[in-house]
């Protein structure tokens, strides 16, 4: 298909984004693209044998890989993994090299369309089982295939692709390198005594520490990078949430609904707060089920008041989901019945998310008073 327009900025952007971040000496073979979200063309920055390889837009439509896309910030400030807007094919052979293979993919976002989540299309970094090898090679160069092994093992195919050796030993130690893959190391404790009874004794256990110490470091950055824009008891957005909101870099916000717990001081008095606390957690958890269903976002504006967002523009859409969060609410205890009474307020065009916060109150106040005077 003859180059367009948007197709040359496009790969000029992308020339810069690898140009940024170039590829250590032992991985230049790395297969590195990009595919259009069109599917219906791609840029690759090797060289590729022609006679070999041609492109085949049929075939790349049955990988789904723009099926389920993550919103941009969604994706930058979610705990889990799979969320974060970098999935993983199966582990496959390549075809270009006849080698078991695995495909890195990241979606590349418009950011001039926030608000609509445009998806220009996916970065894909094909990692043969050559590649990982020289990865670990570089890690460990005193690893020795006679008596050690390490795979890259798939969750949910079951398959596995040895990066060092090509069998798996009894001694096993695994460790989790993302929702869909584990790496399994194995050794063979006879010949490695054998062979270095205590370098590489040494070698492996640095590994495992190394291993060990990315994965926490990992862990704590992605929680340092959420928790000031969460709610500490209920795992809910804060109000800090409504800033990136209003600036457009979120979601396209189309109705709301402010959420108030029905007969809650009573419980706390009754019961007490530590009950309290818990049947709040309660809450959150369903309305936060619930909302994530419908691709919106909870907050919990403070006390017993919560806040839903939604991008579509139905108030009788968030009257259901209103309905639906009191009857899971319903099954929290048979002497403490939990519901909450919501006033839900469409947005009008240009209104900001603070004026519709004062309308969504004053339809809470009609009907909490409504519902106080029919019991």
């Amino acid at each position: 298909m003859p180059l367009t327009y948007d197709m040359c900025e496009t790969i000029r952007s992308i020339e810069s984004v690898f140009s940024a971040a170039p590829v250590k000496r032992n991985l230049k073979n790395l297969t590195r693209y990009f595919l259009s979200a069109s599917e219906t063309w791609m840029y690759v920055v090797n060289d590729l044998n022609r006679k070999k390889y041609y492109f085949d837009a049929s075939r790349i439509k049955t990988y789904k890989l723009f099926d389920n896309i993550p919103g941009y910030l969604y994706r930058k400030f979610t705990y889990d993994a799979k969320y974060k807007g970098r999935v993983s094919t199966d582990i496959y052979l390549d075809a270009l090299n006849n080698e078991l293979s695995y495909s890195i993919i990241s979606f590349v976002y418009d950011l001039g369309h926030l608000r609509s989540h445009r998806v220009l299309g996916v970065l894909v970094y094909d990692y043969r089982a050559s590649d990982q090898r020289k990865i670990l090679k570089n890690v460990a160069p005193e690893l020795n295939d006679q008596f050690t092994s390490v795979k890259i093992h798939s969750k949910d195919s079951g398959k596995d692709m040895f990066i060092i050796g090509n069998t798996t030993y009894s001694s096993l130690f695994t460790l989790q390198l993302s929702h869909k893959y584990d790496i399994v190391f194995s050794l063979d404790w006879t010949r490695y005594l054998i062979h270095s009874p205590y370098v590489m004794h040494y070698l492996l256990l640095t590994l495992l520490l190394t291993a060990a110490f990315f994965m926490l470091s990992l862990k704590y950055f992605v929680k340092k990078n959420t928790e000031n824009l969460t709610d500490q008891l209920t795992g809910l957005y804060n109000r800090k949430v409504f800033n990136y909101i209003a600036a457009g870099q979120l979601m396209k916000v189309k109705t709301l609904a402010l959420l108030d717990c029905n007969g809650f001081k009573q419980i706390n008095d009754t019961w007490g707060h530590d009950l309290g606390d818990h049947a709040l957690m309660n809450i959150a958890r369903h309305i936060r089920i619930c909302v994530e269903e419908e691709l919106g976002l909870a907050i919990r504006l403070g006390g017993d008041e919560f806040c839903i967002l939604l991008n579509i523009d139905s108030t009788d859409a968030a009257q259901k989901l209103i309905a639906k969060i009191n009857k899971r609410c319903a099954t929290f205890s048979d002497k403490i019945t939990l519901s909450v009474t919501g006033g839900i307020v469409g947005l009008a065009p240009h209104e900001s998310i603070k004026e519709a916060l004062i309308r969504a109150d004053q339809e809470l106040y009609k009907n909490k008073k409504a519902k106080r005077a029919t019991v």
